[in-house]
């Protein structure tokens, strides 16, 4: 019996251990209590048109929301936006009258928020692991019925390593009341802190994009883009042209056919990997998203 004792003291040291030390993903679900999900929901929730209540049709009949949201398209009409994610699906989606998004592999939204009237802020979370967590952050538009994709980029990665923990975080800054005047600041937040506190470290940098009205986007540049799109076959496609592009320090992300890609580098041929998470359903098989690792 006092052996027990002992491991489960040692269990609880251990847990206790890692939890001040570790903030990635798998972590933030420590301490989460009703009282907190109900706070959360709330929060995800303020700016609702309307909530309206499912439940799983299997026997369990599990509860879920479908979230709607108000917007004013482009077009100067008015349209509503439905997000919602059945449980145990990892699959977000998004639709309006004649469109639809969905994003796999998904734990949920994190944030729902009109940015403006008429663009629409989803920040949501990739099935992230253990010392990785992950959010990224969609901008939405409606023209003419269909959604423009206006940005997509990863805003927040939360991870551990060996002797130390990391947190990079982007906030968002929009101003102009009018898209032909919209300006988005980023401000980019880098940190890392190590049991040796010598090599601790916060960098902080700020990104200015520029709004291209003809296509409903937020870019940085234009520039040359060589490299490869996968299907969920596996199947690559090449692409070759120049393209809108966010830069964010290190990352770098391009507009290609009404999405926005993450560009990797392939380190079997060192070309560019083109990878993205949000999709078209009736664009699945021959759409350019890539399934394999980060």
């Amino acid at each position: 019996m006092l052996y027990k004792k002992i491991i489960l003291i040692l269990v609880i040291l251990l847990g206790c251990l890692y939890y001040k030390n570790a903030n990635a993903q798998l972590w933030s679900y420590i301490g989460y209590t009703p009282a907190k999900e109900k706070a959360f929901e709330k929060y995800l929730k303020k700016e609702t048109y309307k909530v309206v209540a499912h439940q799983t049709l299997d026997e369990d009949k599990l509860p879920y929301d479908e979230m709607i949201y108000r917007l004013q398209s482009l077009d100067s009409t008015t349209c509503y936006i439905h997000v919602m994610q059945v449980p145990f699906t990892k699959t977000l989606t998004i639709t309006t009258t004649s469109d639809s998004l969905k994003i796999q592999d998904c734990v949920g939204p994190a944030r729902l928020h009109l940015l403006r009237k008429d663009l629409f802020e989803i920040v949501y979370s990739p099935r992230g692991g253990s010392d990785d967590g992950y959010d990224n952050v969609l901008l939405l538009a409606v023209r003419n019925g269909k959604f423009r994709i206006a940005m997509e980029i990863e805003s927040m990665h939360d991870y551990d390593g060996p002797g130390f923990f990391g947190l990079e975080e982007t906030h968002l800054t929009l101003v102009g009341e009018t898209p032909q005047k919209y300006q988005l600041t980023l401000k980019n937040h880098a940190l890392r802190r190590y049991y040796n506190k010598a090599k601790n470290f916060d960098h902080y940098q700020t990104y200015i994009l520029k709004y291209n009205s003809n296509l409903n986007l937020f870019y940085s540049t234009y520039e040359t883009v060589n490299g490869f799109l996968y299907n969920d076959s596996g199947n690559k496609n090449h692409v070759s042209g120049r393209f809108p592009v966010i830069k964010l320090g290190e990352a770098k992300y391009c507009y290609i056919n009404d999405y926005w890609y993450a560009i990797g580098i392939d380190p079997e041929n060192s070309k560019a990997t083109l990878v993205n998470y949000c999709y078209r359903p009736e664009s699945r098989g021959r759409s350019a998203r890539w399934t394999g690792s980060r």
